[in-house]
C-alpha cells in the first residue's frame, strides 16, 4: 500500500516528528516519510509511520490537526 492520506494532489504531512507537531496538507512526494500513515485499532486511528504518533484533533478549533 501507498500509506499516504490524500486530498486531490495534496498529502497529509507531519511538520516535525515530535508530540504536538502540526499536520498540514502539502504536495505529495512519493518517498517523503513525513507523509506515511497506517490505520490501526480496527481502522479507527491513523498513526504516522516514522514517529508512531497518532493523528489528533484536540487542537482543531485553535490550530488544526497535530500528532500525539
Amino acid at each position: 500500500k501507498e500509506k499516504s492520506v490524500k486530498h486531490m494532489d495534496l498529502c497529509l504531512t507531519v511538520v516535525d516528528r515530535a508530540p504536538g507537531s502540526v499536520v498540514k496538507l502539502q504536495g505529495c512526494r512519493e518517498n517523503d516519510t513525513r507523509q506515511k500513515w497506517e490505520q490501526i485499532e480496527g481502522n479507527s486511528k491513523l498513526r504516522h509511520v516514522g514517529s508512531n504518533l497518532c493523528l489528533d484533533s484536540r487542537a482543531a478549533k485553535s490550530g488544526g490537526l497535530s500528532v500525539e
